[in-house]
């Protein structure tokens, strides 16, 4: 069996043999068993969309067909699977959460008699945007953490129209009604049951409606750093929330060689903190910071309060299960270009492509083995405004900009330490109004406070010193740092420390005035980053914003890129590296790069390469 496949199913063989069409499913070999697997797609990271019994009994807003449905799920991007292995079948991406409810908010809903505190619940989990399906002549690829083509804003639209048809229609309500309560269906139950539907389409509906723009996503993008952000003000328990339109979606990044990184997020907000724990083991306080702002924007439930001190907040965010995942990506490699179904990369072509790679691409790009988990990984991050010898990036700058500038009321956040590191505005108090990443932060680590008991030893006093603005900590000759580790405890951030600090109120409300304020300051929030590019054959479409198609069309001069395509298809074009482009049932979202947020600008090369040097370049990356 060749290296790169770790499974290939007995269907080729059958088919071969003269059996029915049957589309052959291969498994790439990233460095994960079958346990280890298993662990990815079914490990419930406290997000709650949905009740279990909900789920299974509600049906699309037109149909009687039930949303999840076989046909449904794929149609979203979200084929069924059997989770844990057992007779339940969830979407893909969905896992079973069920914990004491007792201290829950929003989750914490009745709807029938003497129900039960432990109701199981469904929501998303890492592989539902980060697992990647990739068809060729009948060929079935997946990718592990790769970059998800499911339309995962669809299927949030669609749970709240469900929930609304289902309340206002009386059939619908009916046969819900029956299926959810089956033997204790009775009149009061049915009272509770639409009570408790209201209560949870008004929520979905307030993040919905904050979050509010004509721009469209479409398959294999999310504003999932807007949504965060947004979800965070809605915590704050503040009445009179400020409508943040998610209008930057961006593509999922691919999750290999993440944890090596010292920035994250596509344009490096995230500062990728290490600690040590009183164990000696390196603890990644940063990527786990990241990682509960995600899953608070995946319908987590947090409890906040006023001036919490150190006992945090209680949520249903499972930071053991976080820790966990982030244990099996230190394991995860970028996937290798699967020659045995693609064919062979251009031996011909390989020696000029990667002479113009390193004399190209190789400045910003770090290089470094698919095999190499452990060497640190400093990202180029390129501004949007001219910086030192770095001309402006150019690409579109709504994702960056929003999350430099997006503003809410604090709520119960007011008059928490804000720390440097990870805050557009540095070391302060929140105050009444505030961006929301810099009241998010210290919210993060209220949640990890409130689940101390989860977290390795000695890293829950690393967190009181942050969240109290200590620049010792007690016993600190037994709370080693490593180096990035010791910034954060000091509150010295290098690229912070020298950002001015800007107040919510200065931010332009007019979007383009906004546009020209972000184009026009200096601060390490508003950029992007270059990663490494092993594995980058597998995450198309390209650009942060999935802007550009295929890999091809990002080496051509802007001005010749494809300005509009359509997107859903799965079938995947070798020769340009990307997937199909023209209309068809699988392929109906027309992407329009002449929209804001959608600009396919930038990432331009200081020269411009013969289609000779194009295809060279083009076959050298698929060997990365």
């Amino acid at each position: 069996m060749h290296p790169t496949f770790s499974r290939v199913l007995l269907a080729a063989a059958l088919a071969s043999a003269g059996s029915p069409a049957v589309a052959t499913e291969i498994q790439l070999e990233q460095g994960w068993n079958a346990e280890q697997r298993a662990s990815w797609y079914d490990a419930s990271l406290g997000s709650r969309l949905l009740p279990l019994a909900w789920a299974q009994a509600l049906e699309r807003p037109d149909s009687e067909e039930r949303l999840f449905s076989e046909d449904n799920a794929r149609r979203l991007g979200f084929p069924l699977r059997n989770w844990q292995g057992g007779e339940l079948r969830l979407p893909r991406g969905f896992a079973l959460d069920q914990q004491d409810d007792s201290q829950f908010s929003d989750t914490r809903l009745r709807w029938k008699a003497r129900q039960s505190s432990s109701e199981p619940w469904v929501g998303l989990n890492c592989a539902g945007c980060h697992s990647t399906d990739i068809s060729y002549r009948g060929s079935e690829l997946t990718v592990d953490a790769g970059a998800t083509l499911a339309n995962v804003q669809a299927i949030f639209d669609e749970v709240l129209a469900a929930l609304r048809r289902t309340s206002d229609d009386g059939d619908k309500f009916a046969r819900f009604a029956g299926n959810v309560l089956g033997s204790e269906d009775s009149p009061a139950n049915r009272d509770l049951l639409k009570a408790a539907l209201a209560k949870r389409a008004a929520l979905i509906d307030t993040l919905l409606s904050m979050s509010a723009t004509d721009l469209q996503p479409g398959p294999g993008r999310l504003d999932a750093t807007g949504q965060s952000l947004n979800r965070a003000a809605i915590n704050s328990g503040a009445r009179h929330l400020q409508a943040n339109p998610t209008d930057a979606p961006t593509s999922f990044p691919a999750l290999w060689h993440t944890l090596q990184m010292d920035k994250l997020q596509s344009s490096g907000f995230v500062p990728n903190v290490k600690v040590l724990d009183l164990n000696g083991q390196v603890f990644d306080l940063g990527y786990l910071a990241g990682d509960i702002g995600v899953v608070q924007g995946d319908y987590g439930d947090v409890v906040s309060h006023p001036l919490s001190g150190l006992e945090g907040y209680i949520s249903s965010i499972r930071v053991d299960n976080l820790t966990r995942v982030e244990g099996l990506i230190h394991k995860l490699k970028a996937p290798a270009w699967p020659s045995q179904l693609f064919g062979a990369p251009d031996s011909a072509r390989l020696a000029q492509g990667k002479r113009l790679y390193e004399e190209n691409c190789a400045a910003c790009h770090a290089s470094i083995g698919r095999d190499d988990l452990q060497t640190p990984i400093k990202v180029r991050q390129v501004r949007l405004k001219a910086h030192g010898d770095d001309a402006p990036i150019g690409t579109d700058p709504w994702m960056a900009c929003n999350t430099f500038t997006f503003s809410s009321p604090s709520g119960n956040y007011f008059g928490l330490f804000r720390p440097s590191l990870g805050t557009p505005s540095g070391v302060g108090i929140v105050g009444r109004t505030s961006k929301i990443a810099d009241m998010q932060v210290p919210e993060v680590f209220q949640i990890m406070l409130g689940k101390k008991g989860q977290l390795a030893d000695g890293i829950a006093e690393i967190i009181h010193a942050i969240v109290t603005g200590q620049q010792t900590l007690p016993g600190s000759d037994s709370l080693q740092a490593l180096p990035t580790g010791q910034l954060l405890l000091a509150g010295g951030d290098p690229a912070g420390s020298q950002a001015p600090s800007l107040a919510a109120g200065e931010v332009p409300a007019d979007k383009s005035a906004r546009k020209d304020y972000c184009l026009n300051t200096e601060h390490p929030f508003l950029g992007y980053i270059a990663r490494p590019l092993n594995g980058i054959w597998a995450t198309a479409p390209y650009l942060h914003n999935g802007s550009v198609p295929s890999l091809y069309d990002l080496l051509l001069p802007q001005e010749q890129r494809p300005t509009t395509f359509y997107t859903g298809s799965h079938e995947f074009d070798p020769s340009r590296v990307g997937y199909l482009t023209g209309p068809g049932p699988d392929n109906a979202f027309l992407f329009d790069t002449h929209l804001e947020g959608n600009s396919n600008a930038g990432h331009d090369f200081a020269r411009e390469y013969d289609e000779s040097q194009r295809l060279a370049l083009l076959e050298y990356l698929k060997t990365l």
